[in-house]
């Protein structure tokens, strides 16, 4: 329909993060009938911990991570792979991304091949598309921001019409009112990994417990949205050229 336009894969929603830490997943789930009872559900507690990226976790954090693989080598390989996967989107031309995923590929061992095979799938099918990103580093999250945003505008206006609906969204960032506030915030402390004090947690193979955690209050300053008020918009649609 368009054959000048160029298709470029979406990295967040189909292959970075879904299909990267769907594969974890896949793995993590398999362990469940070779691990005991209790220990499996504070693995499953845990899981969010597994799909961030390794420089995103705080020392304490990956503390938690790195005695899950050290224990169960299987979920090892399976995280080095992901972990390996997201890199592919740091390399800077479609011929070094390319390179770097058949390396990649050729790493999988046979006992992870079915857990990344929606992985290489996408890449046999799609390959074009998704290097395309390498030249065109183009992303869906603008419209699915903005249509989370409709969405919002529509379930705190219960009962609006679609013209009122569509006159919030497309004049709210316009017309929109905005506030600054002073908020005092209640955040958990997050200890460095050379300040955990050695009773915060011990970890064996059958048992993971963590001390109670600490909070500290700030203050921050928000920006407050107060929205669009109906008469602001009826002057607006006033000004608006008539038919005739």
């Amino acid at each position: 329909m368009l054959p000048h336009v160029v298709h470029v894969v979406d990295k967040y929603h189909i292959i970075r993060i879904r299909m990267g830490n769907e594969a974890l997943e896949r793995v993590r789930r398999r362990l469940k009938g070779t691990i005991p009872g209790k220990l499996n559900l504070q693995l499953k507690r845990e899981r969010k911990l597994l799909t961030m990226r390794q420089h995103e976790l705080t020392d304490f954090q990956w503390l938690a991570v790195s005695g899950w693989l050290n224990n169960f080598p299987q979920l090892k390989r399976a995280y080095e792979l992901k972990e390996r996967y997201f890199k592919i989107w740091d390399c800077a031309t479609p011929e070094e991304a390319l390179a770097e995923f058949l390396r990649w590929q050729e790493s999988i061992p046979d006992d992870l091949a079915k857990p990344f095979r929606a992985i290489t799938t996408a890449w046999r099918t799609w390959r074009k598309q998704i290097l395309a990103y390498f030249e065109c580093p183009i992303t869906n999250a603008f419209t699915a921001s903005f249509n989370s945003k409709i969405r919002k505008a529509y379930q705190e206006g219960n009962g609006y019409s679609f013209e009122v609906l569509r006159a919030k969204v497309l004049f709210s960032d316009m017309l929109q009112k905005k506030a600054r506030r002073v908020e005092t915030v209640k955040v958990k402390k997050r200890p460095r990994f050379d300040n955990v004090p050695q009773n915060a947690m011990y970890l064996m193979i059958g048992h993971m417990t963590y001390a109670k955690p600490e909070y500290v209050t700030r203050q921050v300053v928000r920006e407050v949205n107060l929205v669009t008020d109906l008469s602001t918009l009826m002057a607006e649609v006033d000004t608006w050229p008539t038919k005739g």
